[in-house]
């Protein structure tokens, strides 16, 4: 129901020419008194939760759901009211929420969203407007747009990587899985006036801080140190948690360390460099599942999104919509009927994003393994 979603946005986002006349008419009842001694407590979450489902929850008072077959009385003219149980709203709630990783949305909010486009909604239907031909077929587009959606829905669901596909995977490439707990020490190759260093005088350095960290001094204090002398501030944290994998060309000899082994100075264009491997562990398969299902679900999802675009390939009459033009060096995606949907790719064409759910998605649990700093 993302579309639900959009057009409820729309519609607080809108300027309203219409006002509810219950929610801006000043109260004619008295104020209810609260008891003496006792202090007046809003109602809880708890509270509301216990309503029965054919409690009314939303009332629109001032507009009737339809036409009256009869004009009302001039002396006794009907109240008119829409009234929406909780049952009804439960419904509405849940199709907004809806995703393979729902999170909750504030319901008073989504309440008076929902009571204004059900109020425009309601006028439109009183005024006829949905007899219209271009209204119709507007309508039996959205219908098309929310089965697709619950269609990429569906062909998301299923791309989920199985437990043994995860474990295939891990097993297959483990050393993607080995983390590197580094100290690196860099005595950059800058001053604060910015100009020419002594290049001799910082590599001296560098020997000086490399013999310390072999004697075991706090890598902290020698990074500190190497900027004080450098006459900079705000010296860069040393410790850094890298991958073998994404480990630096220029930086491949922290591989050939040992647990608690001090590099040679390594001189880089941006500085010289110290490298003491802290630790290195391999990432047990329950914290790489997160990184392999970000890995593996996409591919599944573009396999099951091609097939589709390969099947949903239409053959175009030539006599109504001409020869088809000569493939273009970057092929176009068609735009979607309507907003918020990506179209299926057609045949030869780059293939279509993977589409994100319906709803509101949270963030995956598990973010990559921080990299170095930009030297």
């Amino acid at each position: 129901m993302k579309l639900l979603f959009r057009v409820l946005a729309l519609m607080v986002a809108a300027t309203w020419t219409v006002n509810l006349q219950a929610q801006n008419a000043p109260s004619t009842a008295a104020p209810k008194t609260p008891k003496a001694g006792v202090p007046a407590t809003p109602k809880t979450a708890e509270a509301a939760a216990e309503a029965p489902p054919e409690t009314v929850v939303i009332t629109l008072s001032g507009i009737c759901p339809a036409k009256p077959a009869k004009p009302a009385s001039p002396a006794k003219p009907a109240e008119c009211k829409i009234a929406v149980t909780r049952a009804q709203f439960d419904k509405v709630y849940a199709a907004v929420t809806a995703g393979p990783q729902p999170r909750p949305m504030d319901k008073r909010l989504l309440a008076t969203r929902y009571a204004q486009l059900l109020y425009a909604a309601t006028l439109a239907e009183n005024e006829n407007l949905a007899s219209s031909p271009e209204v119709q077929e507007r309508l039996r587009l959205a219908r098309l747009q929310v089965l697709q959606q619950e269609l990429m829905r569906e062909l998301q669901e299923k791309s989920q990587p199985s437990p043994a596909e995860l474990e295939q995977y891990y097993k297959a490439n483990s050393k993607r899985f080995l983390e590197l707990k580094v100290d690196r020490i860099w005595v950059p190759l800058r001053t604060k006036d910015n100009s020419k260093p002594d290049e001799a005088a910082l590599k001296e350095l560098a020997e000086n801080l490399r013999q310390q960290a072999v004697s075991g001094a706090d890598p902290k204090t020698l990074q500190a140190e190497a900027y004080e002398k450098a006459g900079l501030q705000n010296p860069p944290d040393p410790k850094l948690v890298l991958r073998q994998e994404r480990v630096p060309p220029a930086e491949q000899v922290i591989l050939q360390l040992k647990p608690g082994e001090v590099s040679e100075v390594v001189k880089e264009p941006a500085g010289f460099y110290i490298f003491k491997l802290e630790e290195q562990r391999t990432i047990p398969l329950n914290e790489a599942m997160p990184e392999i299902q970000r890995t593996l679900g996409p591919d599944k999802l573009k396999q099951a999104t091609d097939e589709l675009a390969r099947k949903a390939t239409p053959d175009l009459n030539t006599q109504y919509f001409g020869a088809a033009p000569a493939p273009a060096a970057t092929p176009v995606t068609p735009r979607p009927l309507t907003p918020g949907t990506p179209p299926v790719s057609p045949a030869g064409a780059a293939p279509v994003a993977a589409p994100k759910p319906p709803g509101p998605v949270a963030p995956p649990v598990m973010a990559p393994s921080p990299q170095p700093p930009s030297k």
